[in-house]
């Protein structure tokens, strides 16, 4: 676990801090049961989750003073279940209530939306992982198999609507919103339900249409 303190960001002794942007991640894919060791994804909770706790716990007293605010870059991952990526899914889901708990302590001093993206265009959905081994690779067949049915969005389109979000005060900001999600959700619906129906008809050749 990471260990920093005051001798280690001096300058954070007598800068201004209006803003804390948490936004560090990494993301180990790999079947749990295939891991041949889980401290080689130690790294995932260090960065997602203890980075936003230490730069959090920092930023506080200059965050009371100017009345600021946090904006905590978390994931659709923290309450969204996917295979191969438990420790990611837990490492947001922590941050989620870390900062969930921090809005009930911090009361109205300093103001927090917690951000839940899906896919943005980033390293990770690249194909940047981290091994089971605990090694940081590009993986193009595994990112296929992640990412490939889900639309990624433009770090622009993404970018401007955690901005929106966080200057109208917003508790949380899911990006793409609500009904693009409908859409998306839609789509998927549908490709998975083609998926199904071949799958099945492979299984039971004799099965006719009516």
């Amino acid at each position: 676990m990471l260990s920093p303190s005051w001798q280690t960001f001096p300058e954070l002794k007598t800068v201004n801090v209006d803003h804390l942007v948490n936004n560090a991640g990494i993301v180990p894919v790999c079947l749990f049961e295939h891991s041949t060791d889980v401290t080689n994804f130690a790294p995932a909770m260090d960065i997602n989750f203890w980075g936003s706790v230490y730069t959090t716990y920092f930023a506080i007293p200059h965050l009371r003073k100017s009345r600021g605010k946090i904006v905590g870059i978390t994931s659709s991952a923290g309450w969204l279940p996917a295979p191969r990526m438990m420790f990611y899914n837990a490492s947001k889901a922590a941050v989620i209530n870390l900062y969930e708990c921090h809005r009930t302590e911090l009361e109205k001093d300093i103001g927090i939306t917690i951000v839940c993206p899906g896919l943005i265009e980033s390293e990770m959905t690249q194909g940047k992982f981290l091994s089971k081994e605990g090694r940081l690779i590009l993986d193009q067949e595994m990112r296929d198999a992640q990412v490939s049915a889900m639309p990624v969005r433009p770090v622009a389109l993404a970018a401007k609507a955690i901005v929106n979000g966080a200057c109208r005060g917003d508790s949380c900001v899911t990006e793409p919103g609500p009904s693009e999600r409908e859409t998306i959700n839609k789509k998927l619906m549908t490709k998975w339900a083609e998926e199904l129906s071949v799958s099945l008809s492979v299984r039971e050749p004799k099965l006719k249409p009516n």
